[in-house]
């Protein structure tokens, strides 16, 4: 994969989904993005699948055991899981991607 010079885009503020919980709009749009920012301008991007990279089972025990004891939930990063295609090529690319916050 290419890397640009162009800046990734501005994070948007967002509120904290349930970590197995499907990407919402908004996480789609920002991870499209992010895959359309390294890559130059005008590049055809086809993008396949984009959908929750879910977090490991040793992260979301912790979470579960919390949720259900009514106690203060533990953060979890929810990351996107993206596979594209540049437009004419046969190259599938994949990648994940997150925000932190």
């Amino acid at each position: 994969m290419q890397q640009s010079s162009t800046p990734a885009p501005a994070a948007t503020k967002h509120h904290a989904a349930h970590p197995v919980c499907a990407l919402g709009p908004e996480e789609i749009s920002y991870a499209s993005e992010l895959i359309r920012a390294l890559w130059p301008e005008h590049t055809d991007i086809r993008f396949k699948t984009i959908t929750l990279d879910e977090p490991p089972k040793a992260l979301l025990l912790p979470y579960f055991q919390a949720e259900r004891e009514g106690r203060s939930l533990p953060h979890i990063d929810r990351k996107a899981f993206t596979s594209y295609y540049i437009r004419n090529t046969v190259c599938l690319h994949r990648c994940r991607s997150g925000r932190s916050g």
